[in-house]
């Protein structure tokens, strides 16, 4: 996005024309008329706005006064701002417009502890909790991006307060939701002032300025012609660029009764600014059929449809040319102002310190506004906060950086369900259901507690306190416990065992597998780190007890009872982008457990995680590869200290989890293609075409680890990135004539 830094040149002083026509000169008073340009609200549809712009300053037509409504308040500001048509045309080019409509954090911006909980089974969606009641904000956007991206559109200005002093003045139209009326913007930010003109009922929360509770301008004043006459200019150019109303057939949905009804709403109070026009004023209407609310792809075909549309106008808007008097505002740069002191204006239950801990910006140095940004990420990514802003305060001869936030009313504190299931259409089904619960800001250092349940195939269940140590959070505390319960599915054959308990009776007789039910309860304490978002290192101390017994009864008395008990370490990296289809970043993730006698355990044995992968993309084409190994060294050979391979992408052609073994190893190389077009919206389903390669195996004893028992195997599949999670259809085979057709919801790690 092209930024503009520094003060504005004011408007030249007006010059008269030697020989004025009629058309631009009030013949008794020779005074200059002057004009006022008007800008309808419309969403993607306002881009057409910029090719109105493009054509009347090419006919030379000097505006004096412009008033904006949703779409119409962001151009006509940035016009007002000082740009000219090209620059507006670049501006808007490079706006992330899609980014506008999320205040999800990008991944890379989100503390470990988030992104540790992506790997499990949950949907990305949070039910809010306060004094034990479910909550609902007042919007499914509250604007966070947004109005970090208008505050960089309009930084050059961001010193003038009164619209009036802007290189155009300016008037940007909002509706106050408590009584209906219309409400002008004429003083304060232009960035609050075009977020509150564009915040669409449901879709952006309201904004509150100056006592009052504003969303879109469309609602009350989609046309503000009436606003613009009060600005006392001669003559207005408006431009309307309103949705029309949907055929019957269209409305085949909630979403499309909800913009109709919208859409009846701002095209009476249309009508009535369009009969209110002078008998001079020209009404400018591009033709946008192809063009929908929400078509920021169009960009272009729109800017195209605005400049014809008042090119055909030509032969009227020429007799208002007056080329000597414009001026095309231009803004002059300055150096970034020196940050003399920085303050705090917090309303939650975090201290200053904890924000604070996390700015960069350095007193008495110049002001970076990029650190800054990545800084307020940094914050919001720690989902305590609805809305973070910045301000650039004066005191006397001091300029300031001011942090304000606002808390969350319908609570920090969250839910999140999710499941999965898979089938691989050979008898073999798995399903899982999960549920976690977060409790935030528990005291002033930012302590949570969380719990987390899962029942199925699989039984979990998780909770913990996390406890940091510093402001910065880059040390912490956490105690927790854990409870695993999990179906091993092999054969133990006394005569290929040398000791241990299976000599004693839990071998099956008849050399046949056998389906052993396996859980283990974990109390442990880490001390750990976190840098830079994507690193956690921990150590600490554990003791465990469990039992399996081999009928896969859940619910029966133990056969068998193990105690583990010692140290581990685990060190943690994750740059990914996303979990489910990643297209960047890399990960790592090692676990070494040491049990000793001493500490609890029956046995002296390390139990060893490691796994890494990444992800590379070009444009459609994504490569992903993933390597691991999981080890139960010096462990007797019984089902509580098996590792497990089996089922999509994990040896594919075989079930879940069929093949088991104390020591495993497995490398995967994975081909994804996008099938759909991308969204200009975060509203994206993406369907893919992918291909894996695999090879792994699993082994009783260390020393049988060889790469020539490697089983090869692959897939081909399709997926699509639905709400409900990552679904897939495929088809896997594997060496010895294993295939297998997969069918799953939701992911499985």
């Amino acid at each position: 996005m092209r930024c503009f830094i520094g003060t504005l040149i004011m408007l030249c002083s007006f010059s008269l024309y030697a020989a004025p026509s009629e058309s631009t000169q009030n013949t008794k008073s020779n005074k200059r008329l002057t004009t006022g340009l008007v800008l309808s609200g419309g969403g993607a549809r306002g881009i057409a706005h910029v090719g109105v712009i493009k054509a009347l300053e090419e006919m030379g037509i000097k505006v004096d006064a412009v008033v904006g409504t949703s779409a119409g308040s962001i151009i006509g500001a940035l016009y007002a701002s000082g740009m000219t048509a090209d620059e507006l045309a670049d501006t808007v080019e490079h706006i992330d417009w899609k980014g506008g409509f999320t205040d999800s954090s990008d991944r890379s911006e989100m503390p470990m502890r988030r992104k540790q909980e992506d790997y499990k089974l949950l949907l990305d969606y949070h039910i809010s909790v306060k004094d034990g009641e479910v909550k609902l904000p007042r919007g499914a956007v509250q604007g966070q991006h947004l109005n970090l991206m208008l505050k960089e559109l309009f930084q050059h200005v961001e010193n003038i307060e009164d619209f009036d002093q802007l290189p155009i003045p300016y008037r940007a139209v909002a509706s106050d939701i408590v009584t209906g009326d219309r409400y002008v913007f004429n003083h304060g930010s232009l960035s609050t002032a075009t977020r509150a003109s564009m915040a669409i009922p449901g879709v952006y929360s309201p904004v509150e300025f100056d006592g009052h509770v504003l969303v879109d301008g469309g609602i009350a004043s989609n046309l503000p012609v009436e606003v613009a006459q009060a600005m006392n200019v001669d003559r207005l150019i408006v431009v309307d660029i309103s949705t029309p109303l949907k055929k019957k057939d269209e409305i085949d949905s909630f979403f499309a009764v909800s913009d109709q009804v919208l859409t009846i709403l701002t095209q009476k109070n249309t009508a009535a600014s369009i009969a209110s026009m002078g008998k001079g004023d020209i009404l400018i209407q591009p033709k946008l059929e192809e063009v929908s609310t929400f078509s920021f792809d169009q960009i272009e075909l729109a800017f195209k449809r605005g400049y014809e549309a008042t090119m055909a106008l030509q032969p009227q808007l020429s007799q208002w040319a007056e080329p000597e008097a414009i001026d095309h505002g231009f803004v002059i740069t300055q150096d970034a102002p020196r940050i003399d002191f920085i303050e705090v204006d917090n309303n939650s239950a975090i201290s200053d310190k904890l924000i604070r801990a996390r700015l960069d910006q350095n007193v008495g140095e110049a002001f970076d506004r990029d650190l800054l940004m990545e800084n307020i990420a940094n914050i919001y990514s720690l989902d305590y906060f609805r809305l973070i802003d910045y301000q650039l305060v004066k005191k006397g001869d001091q300029t300031g950086l001011k942090i304000i936030t606002k808390e969350r009313k319908w609570g920090a504190n969250y839910i999140r369900i999710g499941g999965n299931f898979a089938d691989d259409v050979n008898g073999k089904s798995e399903y899982n259901l999960g549920i976690s619960y977060r409790l935030k800001g528990i005291n002033k250092l930012g302590a949570e507690a969380y719990v987390f349940g899962q029942i199925g195939n699989k039984m979990a269940f998780e909770t913990n306190f996390y406890q940091p140590l510093d402001y910065s959070s880059n040390f912490y505390v956490e105690p927790y416990f854990k409870y695993r319960g999990k179906h091993i599915i092999r054969e133990f054959d006394v005569l290929n065992l040398e000791g241990g308990r299976s000599v004693d009776g839990f071998a099956t007789d008849d050399g046949k597998e056998q389906d052993w039910w396996v859980k283990r309860g974990t109390f442990g304490f880490d001390l750990g780190s976190t840098l830079l978002n994507s690193i956690d290192m921990r150590v600490g101390v554990f003791t465990a007890s469990g039992g399996f017994k081999p009928d896969g009864d859940v619910f029966s008395e133990d056969t068998y009872h193990f105690n583990e008990g010692g140290y581990r370490v685990q060190t943690s990296y994750d740059s990914m982008d996303n979990v489910s289809f990643p297209s960047k970043g890399f990960w790592f993730n090692f676990v070494g457990e040491d049990n000793k006698e001493s500490m609890g355990s029956d046995d002296e044995f390390k139990h060893i995680i490691a796994r890494l992968g990444g992800a590379y993309s070009l444009g459609d084409h994504t490569l992903s590869a993933e390597l691991g190994t999981e080890q139960y060294r010096s462990a007797d050979l019984e089902p509580q200290y098996m590792a497990t391979l089996g089922g999509f992408r994990r040896l594919s052609g075989y079930s879940s989890d069929a093949l088991a073994g104390a020591y495993s190893a497995m490398g995967r190389i994975q081909y994804r293609y996008r099938l759909t077009d991308r969204s200009m919206l975060p509203v994206d389903f993406p369907a893919y075409f992918g291909a894996t390669f695999e090879a792994g195996n699993v082994w009783d004893q260390r020393s049988m680890m060889s790469t020539d028992d490697l089983i090869h195997a692959g897939s081909i599949y399709l997926a699509l990135d639905s709400p409900i999670g990552a679904m897939y259809f495929a088809y896997g085979r594997a060496e010895g004539s294993q295939s297998a057709f997969y069918l799953s919801i939701g992911e499985s790690y």
